[in-house]
């Protein structure tokens, strides 16, 4: 079984989710595929000077090293080695569209791993810049496509129409729009599934700089309202963990450090080793699966805890709304915010279908901001 401790200093020379002396930090929500709306926040952001990408543009047609000469030939980056102490922090969903059988997007085509190409580019530039971060939080869509966790097949058996299992959604938020009716559906749907998993668990380096959760200069950011209680509950029930919430960050990101160094290993057919592993992915996608139905108040109070300590805001992804949500904890003085509305509900919400959000913390002027932005501008909301 897993030693926790053990693991720990297995890795210790991995960021274990802690970062300090960020000025600024960008926090965008669920991406979902959207390749366009992605670019545009760069931008907003001051990123990229300008892209080039055509409106049409389908990375899975692509080969991998086709796809990484297209961003470097089609976006123009600013001078990112200028930057110091920054951070953009995606709160996860990177992967999957939202074409359904029942909910089908006209025009749109999901663009997962291209988005992922980009954002390799930006960490390897972040890299010539002091104390600059991408910092990838894993959603549940994350999580089951990079550890494969229903598995290729069950999820291609589902891609059909009118089949109405737990695996059918998973395979049809891959398809494009002229995809889901396709007669060759089930061979699309099995190729981009192949090639997505292997970008991810073999071409992409995302082992640095994926996360369950992070401490931002003592504030804390993670995925879904997934408060300490619940983690540490289902952590519970894996065999050989002993932990308790004082070092809950560095115990969650361990643990998934360990899962993505697993990946590798139990290729090579460790049986009983990835068994435990098996078990280990399966409890943190149920963590980061939760929903807590919140809507303009807090159900429990008494959940929430203000894991750093000293910090005054928890930025939350995966709660989905039509407008962001700032809501005051009465028992402690700090805000949560919930920012799924992100670029996702851009995609399929008729109330914010050309718009997306991001949230900007100053932790130098200590004030966090909402930016509402379209194709032609942003403004404070």
């Amino acid at each position: 079984m897993i030693e926790l401790n053990k693991l720990l200093k297995q890795i210790q020379n991995i960021n274990l989710g802690r970062f300090s002396k960020i000025n600024k930090a960008y926090v965008i929500g669920d991406l979902h595929g959207d390749l366009n709306k992605f670019l545009l926040f760069l931008k907003s952001i001051n990123i990229i000077i300008s892209s080039s990408f055509p409106i049409n543009y389908d990375s899975y047609k692509r080969t991998i090293n086709e796809m990484k000469i297209d961003v470097i030939n089609n976006i123009k980056f600013n001078d990112l080695s200028l930057l110091n102490n920054i951070c953009i922090v995606q709160l996860g969903d990177i992967i999957d569209g939202h074409n359904t059988c029942d909910n089908k997007i006209k025009g749109y085509i999901n663009n997962d791993i291209a988005i992922y190409a980009i954002i390799n580019e930006i960490i390897e530039k972040f890299k010539n810049c002091y104390n600059c971060h991408f910092i990838l939080i894993a959603g549940n869509h994350d999580i089951e496509n990079i550890f494969d966790i229903y598995g290729i097949d069950n999820k291609v058996n589902g891609a059909i129409c009118n089949t109405y299992d737990k695996y059918s959604y998973w395979a049809q938020y891959i398809l494009n729009y002229d995809e889901v009716d396709a007669y060759d559906k089930i061979n699309i749907v099995r190729n981009k599934l192949v090639k997505r998993r292997d970008y991810l668990q073999n071409d992409f380096d995302i082992l640095h700089n994926m996360y369950f959760m992070v401490s931002i200069n003592d504030q804390t950011i993670f995925s879904h309202t997934v408060f300490y209680k619940n983690v540490l509950k289902r952590l519970s029930y894996i065999k050989g963990l002993s932990i308790d919430s004082k070092n809950l960050i560095e115990y969650l990101n361990g643990i998934f450090k360990y899962c993505m160094n697993k990946i590798k290993e139990c290729a090579d057919g460790n049986k009983i080793d990835c068994e435990v592993f098996d078990n280990i992915i399966n409890d943190l996608f149920k963590i980061v699966s939760t929903r807590s139905n919140i809507n303009n108040k807090i159900r429990d109070e008494k959940d929430v805890v203000n894991i750093s300590n000293n910090g005054h805001h928890l930025f939350v992804g995966h709660e989905i709304h039509n407008e962001f949500k700032k809501i005051k904890h009465n028992m402690f003085n700090f805000y949560v915010y919930y920012i799924d509305i992100g670029i996702s509900k851009s995609l399929y919400d008729k109330n914010t279908l050309t718009n997306y959000y991001y949230v900007v913390i100053d932790y130098y002027d200590k004030k966090v901001s909402i930016h509402k932005c379209s194709d032609r501008n942003c403004i404070d909301f």
